[in-house]
């Protein structure tokens, strides 16, 4: 960049938003929070020699890390799940309450409660469309490598309905090392004064966002690309392409706040352009951000990883291992010793004679390997098992214990998975909030009269009219239920069904 173009912008005034993020990435910078994550991230995708001079040893991987999370991920992901809402202060009626048999004001409350029901079914059709399940194991490998997970909910006017009404909220995984608390000392996105999102998108982008929304051009030749990529988790996310402005990045800033009133706005900027002006977020006093822990710190916005608690035993691991090919390489062969003073050279060809001056006896001797102390060997397993076992994987868990028959293997497994119910919790918790932020679009953004679809009780789409009857009064809660998944084999049923036919309960 050129001297003219550096002192321009040393005369420009930076945005609220930019100000309040370098506060919230200082404070991250000071616990250490980005230089703990970007080591987590290659731990855990095996990059386990990074930065170690081994003086040319075999760099062995023995991914412990990545079998813990992986296991634990799925675990705790397994059940389904689905959303209940409910509205404060309405009793809810029966499944195949008449209408006819109600009072008028029973009548009124059974009309709100039929709302909520068409808000839970619409809820299950935009699981299935913004595909939350994986977007939660996403989210899980978040918590296990960085210690948070967190996801967005914006409105997007564009998407199609097949209706007259456009547009639907959209539900984003953001990574935690791009988002900022006002006050990090507490964990509770609700709670906070307000909550920034740094979104990295390129300047050409920006550009055209800046051009429909009316900024002026003086301000748009302020969006200028930028190499702060400090934020970005992983190696490869501080690589970008240098080009022009359709491939060159810069940062920018969403940034959600309460006003007087305790409704929630927004803006976004860059680092010195006001983009998009405040505005109601429809979606009440709820921020749309929900944010949680894989493990709880103290005092702190930023959960603790378990991949960190694991890195010791993983290098010890890698790095006995590692000795123990070394060992091999150069033992595990007998070496030949001939008295070089009736042998002038040797050679290992198969079949080819050796000329020696004199008696053989005693010319050459064929030395043993040496013995290798296979105690290593079992050190290196105890290790691995009780790494695994600290961390709640068993051979019960990962369905490599032996067990009398399926039932017994299943309680196991149900046993095994109590360590994750800490864990567990919070996700749950965290997706009722999910749940929350889409009752808070729903009932913000859906606009009376609109065909909205949903799944009644026997699983069947259909579509109902949303209408909202003091809307402005309809205070929201939202229970999930949670189904284990099934346990099924195809060689279970097999030998099920031989079982029956030796027992004649069925015929060929």
């Amino acid at each position: 960049m050129k001297n003219t173009e550096k002192q321009k912008m040393e005369n420009w005034e930076v945005t609220t938003s930019y100000s309040r993020f370098q506060s919230g990435y200082n404070y991250n910078e000071r616990i250490g929070y980005y230089s703990e994550t970007d080591e987590n991230e290659r731990m855990y995708i095996g990059d386990q020699w990074y930065g170690v001079d081994t003086g040319g040893i075999p760099e062995i991987v023995c991914n412990v890390e990545k079998r813990i999370g992986e296991y634990k991920i799925a675990a705790i992901s397994s059940n389904r799940i689905k959303a209940v809402y409910g509205i404060e202060g309405i009793a809810q009626f029966p499944y195949g309450t008449s209408l006819a048999d109600l009072t008028e004001e029973e009548a009124a409350a059974y009309e709100i409660n039929r709302i909520a029901s068409i808000m839970s079914g619409n809820a299950e059709i935009m699981w299935e469309r913004l595909g939350m399940d994986s977007l939660v194991r996403r989210c899980l490998r978040d918590g296990f490598v960085t210690g948070d997970w967190c996801a967005y909910t914006y409105w997007d006017s564009e998407i199609e309905t097949g209706t007259q009404f456009k547009g639907n909220f959209v539900t984003e995984r953001v990574n935690g090392g791009n988002v900022f608390f006002g006050n990090p000392n507490e964990a509770n996105a609700q709670k906070q004064p307000w909550i920034i999102l740094l979104i990295r998108d390129t300047v050409d982008n920006f550009k055209k966002l800046a051009e429909r929304e009316g900024v002026k051009k003086e301000d748009i030749e302020r969006i200028i690309g930028d190499n702060s990529t400090d934020t970005q988790l992983g190696e490869y996310g501080q690589i970008e392409i240098e080009g022009d402005e359709s491939t060159q990045k810069c940062n920018g800033f969403i940034m959600f706040y309460r006003d007087s009133n305790g409704i929630c706005r927004w803006n976004m900027s860059t680092q010195y352009v006001n983009i998009i002006s405040d505005r109601d977020n429809k979606t009440g006093k709820r921020y749309p951000v929900d944010w949680a822990n894989w493990d709880e710190r103290e005092n702190c916005y930023h959960g603790v990883a378990e991949c960190t608690q694991i890195h010791p035993n993983q290098r010890y691991i890698n790095k006995m291992f590692a000795l123990c090919m070394v060992w091999f390489m150069y033992n595990s062969f007998g070496r030949v010793a001939i008295d070089v003073t009736r042998i002038s050279s040797w050679s290992n060809n198969i079949a080819e004679a050796i000329a020696i001056e004199g008696p053989v006896t005693n010319a050459i001797q064929q030395l043993s390997s040496g013995d290798f102390n296979t105690a290593i060997l079992t050190l290196i397993q105890y290790v691995i098992n009780y790494t695994k076992e600290c961390q709640g994987v068993t051979d019960a868990a990962l369905g490599v214990e032996r067990a009398d028959n399926t039932s017994a293997l299943v309680i196991a497994q149900k046993a095994s998975a109590l360590p994750l119910e800490n864990q567990q919790a919070r996700l749950y918790k965290w997706i009722e909030d999910v749940f929350l932020t889409w009752a808070a679009y729903m009932n913000g953004y859906y606009l009376e009269g609109r065909q909205i679809p949903y799944k009644d009780n026997d699983g069947v789409i259909k579509y109902e009219t949303f209408t909202k009857k003091d809307a402005e009064r309809l205070a929201f809660n939202v229970r999930i239920e949670v189904g284990s998944s099934s346990y099924w084999s195809e060689i279970t049923n097999i030998e099920q069904i031989d079982q029956w036919l030796k027992d004649q309960r069925i015929t060929f």
